[in-house]
């Protein structure tokens, strides 16, 4: 399943399967697109949760959240470039 990374306030991004991001929540954007990524159905752990989480969180609610950036640089981070903004 290809899935668009988008990075949105408060340092939260989101995964969604949708490319204009369109369908993620008006309240945590304005998000920024950061890259397409590949992920199948029962993929180790990706970004902190199971691939079949993640495809199973998005079709049900059309997108995953991913938790914030650690202030130390823990887990994700947001882009240093900046992409696309929705």
């Amino acid at each position: 399943m290809q899935l668009h990374k988008f990075w949105g306030k408060d340092r939260r991004a989101a995964l969604t399967d949708v490319y204009s991001g369109h369908n993620l929540p008006e309240d945590k954007g304005p998000w920024l697109y950061e890259r397409t990524v590949e992920v199948e159905e029962h993929d180790p752990e990706v970004v902190g949760a199971s691939a079949d989480e993640i495809i199973a969180t998005i079709e049900r609610d059309g997108y995953y959240m991913l938790g914030p950036c650690d202030e130390d640089g823990g887990g994700t981070r947001p882009p240093e470039k900046p992409g696309r903004v929705i």
